[in-house]
């Protein structure tokens, strides 16, 4: 007999991709549920967190549920999975906690609680601006506002006005937020239709547009932008400069051993230039960071130079004949500036060149013996996934194909 086609259920998606904390709470909060009702679903839950893939005549089997009953029951049991899992995480996420604060207060004011409603929004703004949940901060305020317009707090004009200001600040704060997440999104969306810039038409057009809607906020100090504004400047300032493409990286094809390099190093801190160096480079960091968000790209690569010259004196081992001649034409060309990725001693080398030299240095490092790579920017880093060994305990796998079933056996 063929076997059901494998159906994209939602509640089957969303069972299979629970863990097992959020399984034992859903039963839990199941098990409270009182009535005949719940008693169904669940045993619905027990049916579906069972199969290895969905099959509506194997579920009609085992539970005791009409088939006219099915749909209804199943989009019961997904709203109240997700219940349960909002009830789990709404201690780990803020913006939970928000909503629920929120909604707290709001049953509140309509009891006419006033002045307790006030107490948990005061406490809420406090969270939203502590984690820069502007958008939240914002519908906090409007309900503050909304109860000092029933002149709750009898005449006290400084919160008032200490409303207002927080409200103005917060519109300041989404207004360039979304700014500059559009910028960022419309330069990636640039990038996916256009790729790299190829003319000079096309870098012009790039830096007239972008690089001037980036170069206001060059001006601001780091403190008087939030976490959310500086990371969109950077994520904006990243694909601005790979479109403009001014990266280049080469391969010295020299083979080295990290460990050496790095126990060199620990090694040499005692001595006063190689500690000096140390704190140099550290301070680098913070300088190119902060160029970075200026959008500042030139001083970054000069700045990258600077943390080279100061990465040679923490060990012997970090460069040889080879890198310093790759290193010292691709400066000749036109280059501001690179650095060994890595402990050093071979590996690749990065430069940081204007877009209109890229092509003399490219050269450059070619004739010398460099090997120029691709490479791509990576904007959500090193990823990991976690499998439930327990799931893939089945010996078969079934496939239905238009003229019979396949059955491997593995």
């Amino acid at each position: 007999m063929a076997a059901t086609p494998n159906k994209q259920e939602p509640v089957f998606e969303l069972i299979r991709s629970m863990s097992k904390a959020e399984k034992r709470n859903f039963k839990l909060y199941a098990t409270r549920l009182a009535g005949n009702q719940e008693a169904k679903f669940l045993t619905l839950f027990d049916c579906l967190d069972s199969l290895d893939e969905y099959d509506e005549k194997r579920i009609l089997q085992r539970c005791p549920i009409k088939k006219e009953q099915l749909p209804n029951m199943k989009a019961h049991l997904y709203k109240q999975i997700l219940v349960s899992i909002r009830l789990l995480d709404v201690q780990r996420t803020v913006p939970m906690q928000l909503r629920e604060q929120i909604d707290f207060a709001r049953i509140l004011f309509d009891k006419g609680l006033y002045r307790q409603s006030s107490k948990l929004l005061d406490k809420a703004a406090e969270l939203a601006l502590t984690n820069e949940q502007y958008t939240m901060a914002i519908d906090i305020v409007e309900m503050q506002k909304k109860i000092e317009t029933l002149n709750i707090s009898r005449g006290i004009l400084s919160k008032s006005e200490s409303l207002s200001r927080l409200a103005g600040t917060m519109c300041d704060k989404i207004v360039r937020i979304n700014d500059l997440s559009n910028i960022s999104m419309q330069l990636y969306g640039l990038y996916l239709k256009l790729g790299y810039t190829r003319t000079q038409k096309d870098i012009d057009l790039i830096i007239q547009v972008y690089g001037q809607k980036l170069a206001k906020y060059e001006a601001c100090d780091e403190g008087e932008l939030s976490f959310t504004e500086r990371f969109f400047l950077y994520q904006a300032n990243a694909w601005y400069n790979y479109i403009l493409h001014n990266l280049l990286l080469c391969y010295t094809g020299n083979i080295h051993v990290s460990a050496n390099i790095i126990k060199d190093q620990v090694n040499n801190y005692k001595k006063q230039d190689a500690f000096d160096a140390m704190c140099e480079v550290k301070a680098l960091a913070y300088a190119m960071k902060n160029e970075l968000l200026r959008g500042n790209l030139h001083s970054f690569g000069k700045l990258l130079d600077y943390g080279w010259q100061s990465k040679k004196r923490m060990s012997s081992k970090i460069t040889n004949p080879q890198i310093d001649e790759l290193y010292d034409e691709a400066k000749k060309a036109g280059a501001l500036g690179g650095k060994l990725l890595g402990a050093g001693g071979g590996g690749f080398l990065l430069m940081y060149c204007p877009y209109n030299v890229k092509h003399k240095v490219a050269a450059r490092m070619e004739a010398v013996g460099g090997q120029l790579m691709d490479w791509n920017f990576e904007l959500r880093g090193v990823q990991s996934w976690c499998c439930d060994e327990e799931r893939w305990k089945y010996d078969e796998v079934k496939v239905q194909m238009p003229n019979r079933d396949y059955t491997f056996h593995i």
